[in-house]
């Protein structure tokens, strides 16, 4: 007897000392990562947000837009400290350290120590919860809030079941994923619990909590919305990004004019959810409740999955295997580039691929133990669905990582035990390669990430030189953002730096960059962009042979055959442009520049209706504008362009677009009076150089003798770096009217600039 008291107390002391190492460890680590290793102050969205609410500043229904619980949890921090992010960045490595322990303790329930040490490090040690944790998101309350969870519903005291409702509740106000385990608890109790009474009891104790926190939940989200609502967080528009023509499945994918009007409020946190709202009460011309946007953006990727099932199924294949692949899909900029930073610095981790391919295994050989593990299938179940509902991104599946770990611990405990352990090997061995190798869709991504971060270098430094006046240097900067980011033409030309004698386009085709086939792509849409059309098409050909994909998400089409085809409609070769956009058309289903495109090309109602079925009106008519536009064809262009500035006038690449429109068109005053009110209220960038030269052109022409007009032609040379000519005008101006005071600041302005160099 005694025996067997001092072998329970050397188990509890070694259980004890385990318990400590998977607190304390993670505690010291976590503080190194946040307040050392990685850069402060990246991604303050919820501390904007609650600012701006302590300050009255925040519309009522964008507390819809965040986690109810995260974001009040900031909104106390920033009342109850003086230095808030501080003190939520301790919270962050307290959460941590709580997350181990209760992997630990979880884990220790079902499978031996030594398991439970090794899936507690591999959760801490993920690099994926490292970055989240440094980033001010809720994943990881909710990481903590399913692991609290978890624990206590395996537990058997009444207890657990509180505790267990409590954690599950506090799960819903973090994010409402996993709301149908409030159905799945109390099945889980009547498998095993022994008695009646005992599943009953248990599962009252479990639903109390949680069913009060889920209607206190759907109480505030109506009291907000002004209509009942189950829901927060914006799940319309989030199935949308998830499943509009342009997603990939993989991470949030706006649509463009959503994203592009969202960058001008670049101090407001996550204002793409109110631009959803704006866009969505504009075209109707009523004041759509919340949940009624919802559904105005839910139907449109409805409508588009029905049209285009066989795509949908496709991409129902890749979610669910970038569900399980080890590459991290992130859809925040420093999430991505701190993991980069673990990367380089060595910091250990144990490969998701390796947890991916034996989770696999173990939900296999789990099935044996379904009534007990019914829990964490539930779990995986449900998170996974969400997922395919919506994107597989490195944020969502963060959540569920303890379950992948649970999983792969199953299958460790088969492994060791099981004299048919070769049977598993010869699943998870090539699942762990499957898992462990990019795809030319990850590496294309990879691609991204770095040419968005050189084209932001390169901005940033061509607005810094402009400000020191050093503009043959900004010229330069400017000229490198553009090569590396070709599709991004319409943003990144400061205004008032020259790139004579070649062009802006032609100058970056100068730029020295790798020959692989995603710069070559780029390099083909630079081409055009230059009106080199024979290299465009010679480098979109090769790629065509090589089977080549791309992806510039809501930025730019990539499709290789859609290129092909507008060149052939520039070069008026109308049937062979059909050919390739058709073709196009069949490889992205419901692309809004194909079918735009193909509308312009052939006026059958059929693609413009699509075009309406699966995107908001607005976006619609900007691309049968732009389409138009090219195709020689201002009238049609500048009424599809003025349906857009007149429903969103802040829309500044739309009054560009109408300005050139309207002077092809013939009503170049037009034109002439939305350009400047443009340059008025934002001087850069400038785009569409060659259409709005031709409407100043054009008016001075008409009238030789305005000096007003010629003055005004001036100073958009010298705003699109035409130094010279700009001179020599403004001196024209002096001439017809010695007092023009405008025409004589810029002429010292050129005369100084010239003489400095461009």
């Amino acid at each position: 007897m005694r025996q067997e008291s001092s072998a329970l107390r050397q188990v509890q002391k070694s259980d004890l000392k385990l318990s400590l190492l998977v607190f304390f460890a993670p505690l010291l680590l976590y503080s190194y990562l946040l307040s050392v290793f990685f850069p402060r102050g990246q991604f303050l969205k919820y501390v904007t947000a609650a600012q701006m609410f302590l300050r009255h500043e925040l519309p009522r229904e964008r507390l819809l837009d965040f986690s109810p619980s995260y974001f009040y949890l900031h909104v106390i921090f920033q009342k109850a400290f003086a230095n808030p992010a501080l003190a939520m960045q301790i919270f962050h490595i307290i959460l941590m350290a709580m997350i181990s322990l209760l992997a630990f303790r979880l884990l220790s329930k079902f499978f031996r120590p030594v398991f439970a040490l090794v899936g507690a490090f591999s959760l801490v040690l993920n690099y994926a919860v490292m970055v989240y944790a440094q980033t001010f998101e809720p994943e990881i309350l909710a990481l903590f809030c399913l692991l609290g969870f978890l624990y206590f519903a395996s537990g058997s005291s009444w207890p657990d079941h509180l505790f267990a409702g409590l954690f599950l509740g506090l799960s819903l106000w973090t994010r409402p994923n996993f709301a149908v385990l409030l159905v799945v608890v109390p099945v889980y109790f009547y498998l095993t619990r022994k008695s009646r009474a005992g599943w009953k009891s248990a599962s009252l104790i479990f639903l109390i909590p949680g069913l009060l926190s889920l209607s206190l939940l759907w109480a505030r989200s109506t009291r907000i919305a002004g209509v009942f609502t189950p829901v927060v967080m914006n799940p319309g528009t989030v199935f949308y990004e998830g499943n509009n023509p342009d997603s990939w499945g993989v991470s949030a994918i706006y649509p463009p004019l959503v994203y592009e009007v969202s960058q001008n409020y670049s101090r407001q946190p996550d204002y793409q959810h109110e631009i959803y709202r704006l866009f969505a009460r504009k075209v109707t011309g009523r004041n759509l409740s919340v949940p009624e946007v919802n559904r105005y953006w839910a139907s449109k990727a409805i409508n588009f999955i029905v049209d285009e099932p066989q795509h949908y199924l496709k991409l129902m294949a890749t979610k669910t295997f970038h569900f399980f692949h080890a590459y991290e899909w992130h859809d925040l900029w420093n999430a991505h580039w701190n993991q980069e930073r673990l990367k380089s610095a060595w910091i250990p981790t144990v490969p998701f691929a390796l947890i991916s391919a034996l989770a696999l295994l173990g939900i296999i050989v789990g099935l044996r133990n379904w009534r007990s593990w019914l829990l964490f299938y539930a779990v995986l179940l449900s998170q996974m669905g969400f997922m395919l509902l919506a994107y597989v991104s490195s944020r969502q599946r963060l959540v569920i990582l303890p379950v992948f770990i649970f999983f792969a611990c199953a299958a460790l405990d088969f492994l060791m035990k099981s004299r048919r352990r070769w049977l598993g090997l010869v699943l998870v061995l090539p699942a762990c390669a499957l898992f462990l190798v990019p795809t030319r869709l990850m590496r294309e991504q990879d691609h991204l990430w770095e040419s968005i971060r050189a084209f932001q270098q390169f901005e940033d430094a061509a607005y810094k030189s402009r400000e020191a006046m050093d503009y043959e240097q900004a010229s330069r900067a400017s000229t490198y953002a553009l090569a590396w980011n070709p599709w991004l033409i319409d943003f990144c030309r400061l205004s008032s730096l020259s790139f004579e004698p070649e062009g802006f386009a032609e100058r970056a085709l100068e730029v020295a960059l790798p020959q692989d086939s995603y710069h070559r792509f780029d390099r083909g849409v630079l081409s055009l962009e230059a009106g080199k059309l024979d290299e465009a098409q010679r480098i979109f050909k090769r790629l065509v042979t090589e089977k080549s994909n791309f992806s510039r998400h809501f930025y730019f089409t990539a499709d290789l055959d859609f290129h092909l085809g507008r060149i052939a409609a520039m070069r008026g070769e109308k049937a062979e442009a059909l050919r390739w956009l058709s073709l196009a058309l069949k490889r992205s289903p419901g692309d809004p520049s194909i079918l735009s495109y193909l509308f312009v090309l052939t006026e059958r109602p059929e693609y413009r209706e699509k075009l309406f079925r699966y995107f908001d009106d607005l976006d619609a008519h900007f691309y049968l504008g732009t389409a138009y536009l090219e195709s020689r064809e201002p009238v049609k262009a500048a009424r599809e362009f003025a349906y857009v500035v007149e429903k969103v006038p802040e829309y500044r690449r739309g009054v560009f677009y109408l300005a050139a429109a309207w002077g092809e068109s013939g009503a170049s005053e037009q034109g002439a009076r939305l350009y400047q009110e443009a340059m008025k209220n934002n001087p850069d960038p400038v785009l569409l150089e060659a259409p709005i030269l031709n409407i100043f052109k054009g008016i001075c022409n008409r009238d030789p003798k305005n000096s007003a007009a010629w003055a005004d032609f001036g100073v958009v040379l010298r705003q699109y770096g035409h130094f010279e000519d700009a001179l020599e005008i403004q001196r024209k101006v002096i001439f017809l009217n010695p007092s023009d005071s405008r025409a004589k600041k810029e002429v010292a302005f050129l005369e100084s600039l010239l003489q400095g160099g461009k």
